[in-house]
C-alpha cells in the first residue's frame, strides 16, 4: 500500500476504535485485537480491552515492502483463534489493497466453512489500485473470493473504495452497522419434520437485512 493510503488506514482505524468507546462501549469480558498480514499474519496489538492500547497501534500500522499478502491464511487463522476462545460475537473486519498473494492453496470454500463454524461475521473494505491489472493470479482470485463470499455468507458485506472515497467513512459505516443490530428469538410449532429454512420479511422501503447465525447457548 502507498504511504498516503496507510496514513487514512491508521486514521481510519483509530477513529473505528474510539466510535468502539462511545458508539458500543465494550463490555466485560469483550476484547479487540489488532493483526497485520504482509508475509504471515502478525498481531500487532493482542486481544484486549484497552482501547488507548489500540488506538497506539494503529498508528503503528505500515506496510511491509518486498512481501506478497497472505489474506486467505489470516483470515481462516482467526477464525480458528474465534473457535478455540469460544467468542461468543466474534466480528473480523478485514482491510486490504491488491497485489500478489501469495497464501497457500486453501480452497476458499473451506474458509468460508471456518468462518461460518465459528460463527463469525465478516466485513471487508478493499482498496484498489492502479496495479490490479498487473497483479491478478490464481492465488489473488482466491483472496478475492474470501473478501466477496466471506461477508455475504457470515451477514456482513464487501465494500469497495474507489474515487477517492475515505477509508475512515467506510470503516465508521461498518460500526455504524455493528451498532444497530437486533438479536431475532423465534419459537416454531412442534412438527415431526423440523423447517430446513426460516424467512424474514420487512416492510420499510429500501431495507437490506442480513443474518449472522448466533452461537448456540
Amino acid at each position: 500500500a502507498a504511504r498516503s493510503i496507510m496514513r487514512e488506514v491508521q486514521e481510519g482505524v483509530s477513529a473505528f476504535v474510539e466510535g468502539l468507546r462511545f458508539n458500543i462501549g465494550l463490555g466485560v469480558g469483550d476484547q479487540v485485537a489488532l493483526m497485520t498480514f504482509g508475509g504471515a499474519r502478525f498481531i500487532l496489538v493482542d486481544w484486549t480491552s484497552d482501547l488507548e492500547q489500540l488506538k497506539e497501534g494503529a498508528t503503528k500500522l505500515r506496510s511491509r515492502q518486498g512481501t506478497g499478502t497472505f489474506l486467505p491464511d489470516a483470515v481462516n487463522d482467526t477464525a480458528k483463534d474465534f473457535s478455540d476462545r469460544e467468542a461468543a460475537r466474534p466480528v473480523l473486519v478485514v482491510v486490504s489493497t491488491d497485489g500478489i498473494d501469495y497464501s497457500s492453496h486453501r480452497d476458499f470454500r473451506r474458509i468460508i466453512q471456518d468462518l461460518r463454524g465459528s460463527y463469525t461475521l465478516m466485513y471487508s473494505v478493499f482498496i484498489p489500485t492502479a496495479s490490479r491489472r498487473m497483479t491478478l493470479n490464481w492465488d489473488s482470485r482466491e483472496r478475492d473470493a474470501v473478501l466477496t463470499e466471506g461477508p455475504r455468507q457470515t451477514g456482513g458485506r464487501r465494500i469497495n473504495l474507489s474515487g477517492g472515497q475515505p477509508i475512515r467513512d467506510a470503516l465508521l459505516s461498518i460500526q455504524n452497522e455493528l451498532t444497530s443490530q437486533y438479536v431475532v428469538t423465534y419459537h416454531r410449532p412442534e412438527s415431526p419434520v423440523p423447517p430446513q429454512r426460516l424467512s424474514l420479511g420487512v416492510t420499510r422501503p429500501n431495507l437490506t437485512v442480513r443474518l449472522t447465525p448466533r452461537k448456540p447457548q
